[in-house]
């Protein structure tokens, strides 16, 4: 991608998303020239429709249900302890399952002739929620106190963006991670994260817009059998990280007190 293609694109994953930054996922797709261009019309079509965000949504809310399942909170932070650190923390909640979709249907394209096409074209209308999203800031910080710590527990070479956008909050994140990173050992907690992963897979003939973006396609494309491996594992390395941050932004939900679910509330 050219320079200024980037930048377009990245305002848009911006604007499509309501956040202010881009996605780590979104940075790692876009080394492999010509990529990005050919499959963001489509998804960009997708996210901006009802259908997608409702999919999203009860996501969310599997994520919740699940975590609350084989999650307390033994640390608490009143909400009203850090309004800006809540924000921050929403924003994960409502994104991160935008993203697994996303990702899903991405894997998904390079085994099919298409993906997509059977759901909701109905225009999404930005809430209020969204313009509070859109104006929280978030900066991502590679090394803090348990960058190591965490990228070592997870099998990562940095921490997810969710953990990075949180080391301004140096208290919170020190006792949530102690907490978590006990949770993350324990199996069941993480067979959830995979069935979330599995999921999102089957949840991808539900975008607005079908999606053409097979090895052949991709190959017409001038994308080489190599860079096309890079593709598909970090499509496979993304998801599965999105899916386990889903469940870890919903136990630190429960942290402040939070347990409220997008679709229906228990």
């Amino acid at each position: 991608m050219s320079e200024s293609h980037s930048e377009l694109i990245f305002r848009e994953i911006k604007e499509s998303f309501h956040i202010s930054f881009i996605p780590s996922a979104f940075l790692r797709l876009a080394e492999t020239k010509d990529y990005l261009p050919h499959v963001w019309p489509a998804l960009k079509f997708s996210l901006d429709t009802m259908g997608f965000l409702n999919s999203a949504r009860y996501m969310a809310d599997m994520a919740m249900d699940a975590t609350e399942e084989v999650y307390e909170p033994i640390f608490s932070l009143a909400i009203n302890e850090t309004k800006e650190l809540a924000h921050i923390i929403d924003v994960f909640h409502y994104v991160q399952p935008q993203i697994l979709l996303i990702l899903a249907a991405l894997r998904e394209a390079l085994d099919r002739d298409s993906v997509g096409g059977a759901g909701s074209v109905e225009s999404r209308v930005l809430t209020e929620r969204e313009s509070i999203h859109r104006n929280t800031e978030i900066a991502l910080e590679r090394e803090f106190k348990e960058s190591g710590d965490i990228a070592g527990v997870l099998g990562l070479d940095k921490p997810p963006d969710l953990y990075r956008s949180l080391a301004y909050f140096p208290k919170f994140l020190g006792h949530v991670w102690a907490e978590i990173r006990e949770l993350q050992a324990y199996p069941e907690f993480r067979r959830r994260a995979r069935a979330l992963y599995y999921y999102s897979k089957s949840g991808s003939r539900f975008l607005a817009a079908p999606l053409s973006a097979n090895n052949l396609v991709l190959g017409r494309l001038g994308i080489t059998a190599d860079s096309i491996s890079k593709i598909r594992e970090c499509l496979e390395e993304e998801l599965l990280q999105t899916a386990t941050m889903m469940m870890h932004v919903e136990a630190m939900r429960l942290a402040i007190g939070i347990n409220t679910r997008e679709v229906v509330n228990k």
